[in-house]
């Protein structure tokens, strides 16, 4: 199983040091990520075998994309205006082309997972062969896939840069001698911080900064914390594939009456208007409507959330079309072909690309924090979103929303800029960002 914990991107050094330490190296290491050939990158490999110049293969590899090594020959005519008609190239094609014999293509190295850190309590060179990667960690041989197939429990050790930036905006209101709320113990339901979410005006805060939520915040108009649990999960893949945001917000404001596709659906979506916003409540239909056990329901969840073919979903379908009608036969509430296929059909557009309520829960405590140090302490928040830039917001957007927030933007100083965003008092006591 994963377990993803979100850490101060500064600090997470230390966490996984601490991690080694405490559990012992021997019981500790990275995952890898076992990188496979694609077409360029093959090219390139077997190029240099066969004698072409890296010049030429470079020249070459720009004609063409990403792709996968076993469509090689259908760019032979490419290559050919590059590296000429010749033997050498059908046997560089035919080389790339036998890298892809199963259902993946060959690995070609391995690289260091951006957070996976697997923990055992035997050695772990009992399980895994174990190699130093080129930064000096300790890394296993083996990707997250197999990791699993181990019985393994692998944490994701994942920087959040918003987290950063809190913890700064905390200790610039401390160097300025402000008085610095504890983050951690915030006023629940603080009207500032709604007003200024339901505004949208909410660049710097986190997860609900880019334009697709400042639509949906001026529509959904949060007014409590499960509010913003919803919103954070709602603009997600699942839900907007499944056509659910406009029947949750009507709902929820009060606009149409709450439907359920089933009455035993209602105890799994009764929190959510009758629509699917969170992973477990998959796990609920699929044991709740078609009847399926709970480990059976979240083999389901994890089936439909790969990649699957046509004759596997139908499959699925199949499967839980029939259960459904089985389990309710003979029950006032039957359940006909139809009604099952509708239900199936919400529940494949949502699976995969969803937050299970716990994520969206911590993401949306993230969101009050962040919302509460702009509405109330905007000068040493945004200083922070700039120092550690933990969105996708261009720094000078950011500027220009600390000036729409009264807040004045210093320029660099040689006798007063340090090497970070800092704040300074101006001649009216009020706070100003120092680049």
């Amino acid at each position: 199983p994963d377990i993803d914990v979100d850490f101060d991107t500064v600090r997470r050094g230390e966490v996984i040091e601490w991690m080694a330490r405490n559990w012992g190296e021997e019981h500790t290491a990275m995952t890898a990520n076992v990188n496979t050939y694609r077409l360029r990158m093959a090219i390139r490999d077997f190029g240099k075998v066969l004698g072409y110049p890296l010049a030429m293969l470079d020249r070459a590899n720009k004609f063409l994309p990403h792709a996968s090594v076993r469509k090689a020959f259908e760019y032979k005519r490419e290559l050919a205006e590059v590296l000429g008609e010749s033997v050498a190239l059908d046997s560089l094609l035919h080389l790339c082309t036998a890298l892809h014999d199963g259902e993946e293509a060959s690995p070609r190295h391995l690289s260091l997972h951006s957070g996976g850190m697997v923990l055992s309590r035997e050695p772990l060179r009992y399980l895994s062969p174990i190699q130093t990667s080129a930064n000096g960690v300790r890394q296993l041989q083996f990707n997250k896939d197999c990791v699993e197939r181990l019985g393994l429990i692998k944490f994701d050790i994942l920087g959040l840069r918003m987290l950063s930036a809190l913890t700064e905006a905390q200790l610039l209101l401390e160097s300025v001698g402000e008085e610095v709320p504890d983050i951690d113990n915030l006023p629940e339901g603080d009207p500032a911080t709604y007003k200024l979410i339901r505004s949208a005006k909410t660049i710097g805060v986190f997860q609900i900064e880019s334009p697709g939520q400042w639509h949906l915040l001026s529509r959904s108009q949060p007014e409590n914390f499960q509010d913003l649990v919803a919103q954070v999960s709602l603009f997600r893949p699942g839900p907007l594939q499944g056509g659910m945001i406009n029947p949750f917000i009507a709902r929820r404001r009060g606009w149409v009456a709450v439907e359920y596709p089933h009455p035993s659906l209602e105890v799994a979506l009764r929190d959510t208007y009758g629509v699917i916003v969170f992973q477990e409540q998959v796990l609920e239909v699929a044991h709740q409507f078609a009847g399926l056990s709970l480990s059976e329901a979240d083999e389901f969840r994890r089936l439909m959330s790969k990649f699957r073919d046509s004759e596997e979903m139908e499959a699925m379908r199949e499967k839980f079309v029939t259960s459904a009608i089985a389990t309710h036969a003979g029950t006032s509430c039957p359940v006909d072909r139809a009604r099952a296929n509708t239900v199936f059909d919400m529940v494949s557009k949502f699976v995969g690309y969803g937050f299970c309520r716990s994520h969206a829960a911590a993401f949306a405590r993230t969101v009050y924090q962040s919302a509460y140090l702009k509405a109330h302490h905007p000068a040493a928040h945004l200083a922070a979103v700039l120092e550690h830039e933990p969105g996708y917001i261009p720094i000078n957007t950011i500027v220009e929303e600390a000036r729409r927030w009264g807040v004045t933007v210093l320029p660099p100083c040689i006798a007063w800029s340090g090497v970070k965003y800092g704040l300074e008092r101006l001649a009216g006591n009020e706070l100003a960002i120092r680049v």
